[in-house]
């Protein structure tokens, strides 16, 4: 955990010298996708209870590279639900709730900028929420590390400011 920290603020201070310093705000993306030959039903937890996820299902198993001008959409666009079911080959982009908004979600959240902390792999409880179970036809339910970040695939786009944080079922 402590090399992705460090290797994050690196590459996020050195981003922030070649453009104008108040553009340097960092974001996080986080997606789930099924390399599987099967597909997987996902079971989303907050504090024990049942959290109802919004995501943009894509037909890849592979990441969705996001843009800042498309990471906003109206829930109604989105598929939301406690339970999820990924088709082989599919990624699931996940996107948080507007904390003001009960029509919006995002699929990008604010990680840091110049002027504050960066706070990697702080917002999976907004996307996410604190549990995830993973079950395939067998019913053989598997918990995805949604605390554990150095299990995750994560790297960060440095012309975006934009981290990306991705499981992938296999």
């Amino acid at each position: 955990m402590k090399k992705i920290i460090i290797i994050g603020i690196v590459a996020f201070l050195t981003s922030c010298f070649s453009v104008r310093r108040q553009d340097c705000d960092s974001k996080e993306s986080f997606q789930i996708g099924n390399a599987l030959s099967q597909d997987v039903t996902l079971h989303f937890y907050e504090g024990g209870k049942p959290k109802a996820v919004c995501v943009e299902i894509y037909n890849q198993s592979y990441p969705v590279y996001v843009t800042r001008s498309e990471s906003e959409k109206n829930i109604e666009k989105l598929l939301c639900d406690s339970t999820l079911t990924l088709l082989a080959g599919q990624t699931a982009l996940i996107y948080a709730h507007y904390q003001w908004s009960h029509d919006m979600a995002l699929s990008l959240r604010d990680c840091g900028s110049e002027a504050s902390q960066l706070w990697l792999f702080m917002n999976q409880k907004y996307f996410i929420g604190d549990s995830v179970t993973v079950s395939d036809d067998s019913g053989i339910e598997t918990v995805l590390p949604v605390r554990n970040a150095e299990l995750w695939e994560t790297w960060y786009d440095e012309k975006k400011f934009i981290y990306y944080h991705f499981w992938r079922i296999e």
